[in-house]
């Protein structure tokens, strides 16, 4: 009988606890887009798969700019521009950069697909490539006008001078917004 007893003060003692643990809440914080213009600048690099003895398939370190319009909360596209160093030159992308947002929250995951022109710096008549690179990643608002991101991608070139490259990409970039995109009675807006 003794046993029981103490088992069932020990029961309660925890139901009580526990209760009281039930009260505490984070505060909620809302993220907002408004359709607006909008510049993401990513930076990464990028590891040649299959053939990477042939020059631009070892590596490639990309900086790019992309220059878009932000059309709701999920749907994002823009032009892009920037600077690809391959292990055997260098070259200017010209490209479509369309986002899509799966969910929107503090962490949200997106798709892309970036696609356009390689411009060849060295040998422009022969070297210049057409190129694809869907991805996934995902972003998370840092203040008021300002998105992190990282994204990982697989971008194949083709180009009738170079052949076929493909590369996995790894990049991280912000997201600057003329327009607030972030809604919290706990974090300021700068």
């Amino acid at each position: 009988m003794k046993k029981i007893s103490v088992l069932a003060i020990f029961f309660i003692l925890a139901v009580f606890c526990a209760h009281g643990q039930m009260g505490k809440k984070k505060p909620v914080i809302t993220v907002t887009y408004e359709p607006g213009y909008v510049n993401i600048i990513e930076m990464g690099p990028g590891l040649g798969l299959l053939d990477v003895e042939a020059d631009y398939s070892r590596y490639v370190f990309s900086l790019t700019s992309v220059n878009g319009y932000l059309i709701n909360k999920t749907f994002l596209t823009g032009i892009g521009a920037g600077l690809n160093i391959y292990n055997g030159g260098v070259m200017i992308p010209l490209f479509v950069d369309i986002r899509y947002t799966l969910k929107n929250g503090v962490y949200e995951p997106f798709i892309l697909m970036d696609q356009g022109l390689l411009l060849s710096v060295n040998d422009m008549a022969n070297n210049t490539a057409l190129f694809v690179n869907p991805g996934i990643g995902f972003r998370t608002v840092l203040s008021g006008r300002m998105a992190f991101y990282v994204n990982t991608g697989l971008m194949v070139e083709m180009s009738p001078g170079i052949g076929r490259s493909s590369f996995l990409t790894v990049r991280v970039g912000f997201m600057l917004s003329r327009k607030y995109i972030l809604r919290s009675p706990k974090m300021p807006v700068f």
